[in-house]
């Protein structure tokens, strides 16, 4: 009789099962998970069905930095990011097609929008069932970023993406972050606003500038407004504020009667919980003045003040620095 052998079929790209084939993406770098969902659909399945690897993303204008978040970078409040030098994935439209760049290699994607690339490439991987996000930070300076993942989510009916930082920095304030902040399953929020646009102390322009952005946040949610100058705050403003933690950051020198007039606009809100005033000032002349002519009470740097018509009391502590109020109960 004669002798058979079993003959070992030849696996390729079109036989190889799945199991197989996740198991040998799922060895790749992150990055290089991403470029390989551009093959094929079926490369493209399975790079969705293992995790991403990617623990933070930061959306830029024209880029999305992807990398993994050592634990030093996480701080008990919150996220302390650093933003990248450049993008690891770049997007920039030459003519009609979309050049994207990465690991000094460049693929262009013809007939192609850079920002429709790049929002579907970021949803491609924010869609992963097994993705395990740290922080998404968005750095944007166009706004266009913003309506575009509005758009798309809107048109995916996409929703519940779990971060746990997620962190937005932006200006102007745009109305399609009310769809990024009903986007996401977050457990903190932290918004950074820019006033870049205002010369001088333009109050009423200034005013509706905070209104937007605290009609647009949610409550719970830390805010940082970095203005290059203030004398005072346009009062209006605070009158609606949904119990966030505010932080505002300014690069005026600040006389203590100014700094007096500043505390007691932003006590003016019902609901502030928290926040810190960064600027540079005399602090025996904030004391002197939230003494002698503010009539606040206490012992030292440290004031108790009672706003009798709101029935609330805030603690407000003068530092070197900075100033801190803090809602401390009825």
């Amino acid at each position: 009789m004669a002798e058979t052998s079993d003959i070992n079929p030849i696996v390729t790209m079109e036989t190889i099962p799945l199991e197989m084939l996740d198991e040998i993406l799922d060895k790749l770098e992150p990055i290089e998970k991403l470029v390989c969902k551009r093959v094929c659909r079926k490369f493209y399945g399975s790079v969705n069905r293992v995790n991403p690897g990617f623990s933070s993303i930061n959306v830029l204008t024209e880029g999305i930095w992807f990398g993994k978040l050592s634990q030093g970078n996480l701080l008990s409040r919150g996220y302390n990011h650093e933003k990248p030098s450049s993008p690891e994935v770049s997007y920039r439209n030459r003519g009609n097609d979309c050049l994207v760049r990465y690991d000094r290699k460049t693929k262009i994607i013809e007939n192609s929008n850079y920002l429709d690339v790049m929002v579907m490439d970021l949803f491609s991987v924010l869609k992963s069932p097994r993705l395990n996000l740290k922080a998404l930070l968005f750095s944007c300076d166009d706004n266009s970023v913003f309506a575009k993942i509005h758009e798309m989510a809107v048109r995916n009916g996409l929703t519940n993406i779990r971060t746990e930082h997620l962190l937005i920095e932006t200006h102007p304030m745009h109305p399609a972050l009310t769809t990024i902040f009903n986007l996401f399953n977050y457990n903190t929020l932290h918004i950074f606003f820019t006033e870049t646009n205002i010369e001088g102390p333009n109050l009423q322009l200034l005013e509706r500038r905070y209104r937007e952005i605290f009609e647009l946040v949610p409550a719970g949610v830390k805010v940082t407004l970095f203005a290059p100058w203030f004398d005072t705050l346009p009062i209006e403003s605070f009158l609606k504020f949904k119990r966030i933690e505010l932080n505002f950051k300014s690069f005026s020198c600040l006389s203590g009667r100014k700094v007096g007039n500043i505390i007691q606009v932003l006590l003016t809100s019902n609901v502030l919980d928290s926040c810190v005033l960064s600027a540079k000032y005399q602090k025996d002349d904030v004391i002197k003045i939230l003494k002698d002519e503010v009539h606040f009470r206490g012992n030292n740097n440290i004031f108790k003040v009672r706003i009798a018509d709101k029935n609330e009391r805030f603690s407000v502590e003068v530092l070197e620095k900075e100033i801190k109020i803090t809602r401390i109960g009825n």
